[in-house]
């Protein structure tokens, strides 16, 4: 409840002063909103600046800076030429297996946290439909999910996390310490953060009948797939572009984080689907992004 409360607060916080509602919030919750739990009264740089460390505290990240300062790129992913010398270059000899492995099974319990919550959430699905519909309306929700969550990602990180307007001046902070954190870091939520995650997204797919632990599953997972692929586009993992599908995905999203945050953060928006970026004209071009490793 406090993380929810904590999250709420936040959205209040950024948006209090265009929020229609909040003068119909109770006393407590008005002054929690508008002033914070332990600042009450403090002006409102100093509550912004407390509340982006406790919320900074809810991701587990661990700082992964490079042994040596190297001179080269990211194996030609991006020009020489354009490049701080400083630029972090793929050095792990770790396969992707191995990885994979760390993540789940890791000190950080929340990417298992996140599958082993799909079994209580699965359980209450029950729809009545015989196995051809089941099959064909289970594809098409899987598609239109995966496709929604994509764009949001996409809308997200581009107009709210870059965006530079006073509404979502704290989501930029926090995203700012993101970019401005060595490249080499693995940031995951806290299992507190993944609760208020699903408390939140339950209360609105659960609205969906029939199919709203379905929706669910499918949403937490695809929240899932991005955590992974953030994880390990911040890792010195080596892909490579020309072997399996999977790794071939995993690449592009890679390299196009990469040039996001060295080459142009105005750029690169997408994350799980590259092709957002194409989609909106903020895609990189050249033949300086043509590279198959990284």
């Amino acid at each position: 409840m406090r993380s929810i409360l904590l999250v709420a607060c936040t959205l209040l916080w950024d948006l209090h002063v265009a929020t229609p509602f909040t003068p119909y919030l109770t006393p407590g919750v008005r002054r929690l909103a508008l002033t914070g739990p332990s600042h009450l009264g403090a002006p409102l740089t100093l509550r912004r600046t407390h509340l982006l460390k406790r919320l900074t505290r809810l991701h587990v990240t661990t700082l992964d800076p490079p042994t040596v300062v190297e001179a080269t790129t990211l194996d030609a992913a991006t020009d020489p030429a354009t490049m701080d010398p400083t630029t972090p270059t793929t050095t792990s000899s770790m396969s992707l297996r191995i990885f994979t492995a760390q993540f789940f099974l890791g000190p950080n319990p929340s990417p298992l946290l996140v599958v082993v919550l799909q079994i209580p959430i699965l359980s209450t699905f029950h729809p009545a439909l015989p196995p051809l519909p089941l099959t064909l309306t289970l594809t098409a929700l899987t598609l239109a999910m995966t496709y929604a969550w994509r764009l949001q990602e996409y809308l997200l990180h581009r107009f709210v996390l870059h965006s530079t307007t006073p509404t979502f001046k704290l989501a930029r902070d926090i995203h700012k310490n993101h970019h401005d954190t060595t490249y080499y870091h693995y940031s995951v939520d806290s299992p507190l953060l993944i609760f208020t995650w699903f408390s939140v997204a339950g209360l609105v797919f659960f609205q969906v009948p029939t199919y709203g632990p379905f929706l669910l599953s499918l949403y937490s997972l695809n929240g899932l797939t991005y955590i992974y692929t953030h994880f390990l586009a911040h890792s010195r993992v080596k892909l490579d572009g020309r072997k399996s599908a999977v790794e071939k995905w995993l690449f592009k999203v890679k390299q196009n984080h990469v040039r996001h945050h060295m080459v142009d953060n105005d750029r690169g928006f997408g994350f799980g689907s590259v092709d957002m970026d194409e989609y909106f004209g903020t895609a990189f071009h050249g033949a300086a992004h043509s590279s198959n490793k990284i």
